[in-house]
């Protein structure tokens, strides 16, 4: 025989099915109050009306199903007077008619029933937050962390609520005081490395993500968080030490990121295999200069990838690059010292570039030249920056335009 409360919770659900959701009420009211529906059943079904898709209704006849989802909770109450979840259910349905308030209000009393109960406190979160009371909701979460520290999802909470007012600081504290209260919990230590990159703490950050790949559990957002971190770091101990002319140390410590990158690129392909991320780890040899290993990562990928047609125009680009340094090399060392022949050089070739982009407006090239011609008035109109790598690289990069418009 089949269970009543089974039979009458879908006779329910075909109703509200069929969009006759008048009907799914009354007799949700009508079963609720009978002294033989199950309390489990009854709090099951007060969920499914909440949550339910009033699709084209207008918003006069959405507020007339919640408060009839009100007086289902209102019958369940009377029916199971001490029951927290119907507590919970008035309240949330109370939240959905946009009456904060009288939410907040029943959330105090679920919280007030049973302290320990995260149902009260989450719902109460989310009312504080929709209604702007942010501050509301972190000092809420702060008191229950005090109060209950071996319940892990109040740090969670506390996290999320210490985001939305970007609390960076004081996440990273919550974060090692749950660190050390749950060493099992990965999300902690992974939480810390992310605000450690917001607030632009690279290295540490770095640290983070590498202690999470060696706990073997580390998944490719981790290792992707370590190569950015490491990235962000050389970037900010260029500038560091720059500043300082610290040469020797500079290069110890580039020497230093630039083998933990190729290690993180090692472990993020053996993580994945993608042909762009392999393709990004040999630009990145090219641009540390490894230029042996790099080319055999390259040849390598050609023959696994025969149809990555990216993988043999680098190779081309590369190999066009080398022979043009090889043979201008004399004339580049005479560029070096002489800022103003390398001032009228490139002022020269933006010349020759706009002639032969008036020439070639309407051609398939035109777009790649324009963009090219911006590059290099932008370098020219920066020449207090020059080095001589940024001559050596723009000449370069000249003759290959001079010689694709011929």
């Amino acid at each position: 025989m089949i269970n009543i409360d089974i039979q009458q919770i879908e006779e329910i659900m075909q109703l509200i099915q069929q969009n006759k959701f008048s009907e799914a009420v009354e007799k949700s009211k009508r079963i609720i109050v009978q002294t033989s529906f199950n309390q489990f059943h009854a709090y099951n079904l007060l969920k499914t009306f909440l949550i339910v898709k009033y699709g084209s209704f207008s918003s006069n006849e959405k507020q007339q199903w919640y408060e009839q989802i009100l007086q289902l909770c209102e019958s369940k109450l009377q029916k199971f007077p001490s029951q927290n979840q119907s507590l919970f259910m008035k309240a949330a349905a109370l939240f959905s008619q946009n009456k904060a308030n009288e939410s907040l209000e029943l959330c105090d009393q679920i919280i007030s029933n049973n302290p320990q109960q995260l149902d009260g406190y989450l719902l109460k979160s989310k009312v504080l937050s929709e209604c702007g009371l942010q501050e509301q909701d972190i000092e809420m979460w702060r008191q229950f962390v005090q109060q209950f520290c071996d319940v892990h999802q109040g740090y969670l909470s506390l996290i999320i609520a210490l985001q939305n007012k970007k609390k960076y600081e004081e996440i990273l504290t919550v974060c090692n005081k749950a660190i050390k209260m749950f060493p099992d919990k990965q999300v902690f230590l992974e939480t810390k490395g992310d605000n450690l990159y917001k607030l632009n703490q690279y290295l540490q950050a770095f640290q983070v993500f590498d202690e999470l790949i060696q706990k073997k559990t580390a998944c490719r957002y981790h290792y992707e968080m370590k190569k950015k971190s490491l990235r962000k770091y050389k970037k900010e101990v260029s500038k560091k030490y720059r500043a300082n002319d610290s040469n020797d140390e500079l290069n110890r410590i580039y020497d230093w990121i630039n083998e933990q990158l190729k290690i993180c690129y090692t472990q993020l392909l053996q993580e994945t295999d993608e042909e762009c991320l392999e393709l990004e780890r040999i630009k990145f040899l090219y641009e540390i200069n490894d230029v042996q290993e790099a080319r055999i990562f390259l040849d390598n990928m050609i023959k696994k990838h025969p149809e990555n047609i990216e993988a043999y125009l680098f190779k081309g680009i590369r190999e066009y690059i080398q022979q043009l340094s090889q043979k201008m090399r004399k004339s580049l060392m005479k560029l070096q010292s002489y800022s103003m022949k390398r001032s009228l050089n490139n002022l020269k070739i933006c010349n020759y570039m706009r002639i032969k982009l008036d020439n070639q407006k309407n051609s398939k090239n035109g777009l790649i030249l324009q963009n090219a011609s911006i590059r290099l008035l932008k370098n020219f109109l920066n020449l207090s920056t020059f080095s001589y790598k940024n001559v050596l690289w723009n000449f370069i990069f000249c003759q290959i335009l001079k010689h694709k418009l011929k």
